[in-house]
């Protein structure tokens, strides 16, 4: 049927195994296909939700037909192939009906079944209306500055995925889960897109398409994406993933702000992701709450655990005023390991208006905080 390099076969196949269930109830789910285009294959997987594809060079023989077969096991198969042997793929028919596969190399053959290829259920999103295109390493920092933030609970599906929304001065990325919510912008100038910024529609990629989206695109290349309302086509290289969207109205995360009169305080990222880190080892069952004090140029921290014990801690700090308050201490280390540099800025405030972490100075990247009461907290 055809015949290739090991390097390149292995490349595609890694490509998009990340998709396919092994452990699928319906066979065809746990199959790759491979299709003939041109002098090249193109290898997809897919688990209903997503799939990804990726081509490969080829020789082609006459008896070429498209097929599928157990991607997993195809993988793990040509993997263990002699390296620097090229690879053939044989067709083994029965009755006029091709059955399965040979997989040789050298002295070395192994056998897999396989089925029609137009078993496949693939992921067809036909021609979309939209598209953005920019650096790959611009959308997979702002991907991973946003995700960590998207909800876990299913139930408010309108939440579980980085919101993508175009607006004048670039494409932001948003992402919430009630508690925190992450704020990112790909500059306008960075896009390369043939429509008006403004006139795009947004969408709302889910979690999973995200995090398969940081494994498969590559720094050094540029990334397309071409949507609809209900499909999105990411397309780096020769890899190409297509994804439902979730299909939702995302809130008003704009309207998310600190209070009027929030004072501005500026520290170490590093110096209190360290201390919140060490207040937290003797209150494991705290809740993860953390009080902060603001004053006199110091940032005190405190975290009690009645039952084991509590921990106190203090870093410099410039404030423009005095501000007891709480915060989640796991969340706000996330946040700042997101947040580029190690000067940053907090804009808070007493009660439950939330606060606004961001490195100093930027006003378009940034993470709105929700406060909270830490057990054994002293009262503000």
């Amino acid at each position: 049927m055809f015949k290739t390099e090991k390097p390149a076969f292995v490349a595609a196949l890694s490509s998009i195994i990340g998709v396919v269930n092994r452990t699928a109830k319906i066979p065809i789910q746990q199959h790759a296909l491979f299709e003939r285009d041109g002098d090249t294959i193109i290898v997809r997987g897919t688990s209903m939700d997503i799939e990804m594809a990726a081509r490969f060079n080829a020789g082609f023989a006459d008896d070429f037909e498209d097929f599928t077969a157990p991607a997993h096991l195809m993988a793990d198969a040509v993997k263990s192939m002699p390296d620097g042997q090229e690879i053939r793929i044989e067709r083994i028919d029965h009755a006029g009906k091709m059955t399965g596969i040979y997989i040789k190399s050298g002295r070395s053959r192994l056998k897999l079944p396989v089925m029609p290829a137009s078993d496949f259920p693939k992921l067809d999103a036909g021609t979309l209306p939209h598209q953005l295109s920019m650096a790959s390493s611009l959308l997979a920092k702002a991907m991973k500055a946003t995700v960590h933030a998207v909800t876990k609970d299913q139930t408010r599906y309108y939440l579980a995925g980085v919101y993508l929304h175009p607006k004048e001065d670039g494409l932001r990325l948003v992402a919430t889960d009630g508690l925190r919510l992450a704020v990112r912008l790909i500059k306008a100038i960075d896009l390369d897109q043939g429509e008006d910024l403004a006139s795009l529609p947004p969408i709302i990629v889910p979690t999973k398409a995200v995090d398969t989206i940081l494994k498969f695109i590559a720094e050094d290349e540029d990334v397309t994406l071409d949507y609809s309302a209900l499909k999105l086509r990411v397309t780096c290289g020769s890899r190409v993933m297509t994804a439902k969207l979730v299909e939702a109205t995302f809130p008003d995360y704009w309207a998310i702000k600190p209070a009027a009169g929030a004072i501005c305080a500026s520290f170490s990222a590093a110096s209190l992701s360290g201390a919140i880190a060490r207040v937290l080892v003797a209150t494991p069952d705290a809740g993860l709450g953390v009080a902060f004090r603001f004053s006199g140029g110091a940032l005190a921290l405190q975290a009690r655990d009645n039952a084991v014990g509590e921990g106190e801690d203090e870093i410099d700090c410039a404030a423009d005023g005095e501000v007891e308050t709480g915060y989640n201490g796991a969340h706000m280390r996330e946040a700042l390991d997101h947040t580029e540099g190690d000067a940053v800025e907090l804009l808070t405030s007493v009660g439950a208006s939330p606060s606004l972490l961001r490195a100093a100075g930027d006003e378009h990247n940034y993470t709105i905080l929700m406060p909270m009461k830490p057990k054994g907290a002293r009262a503000s």
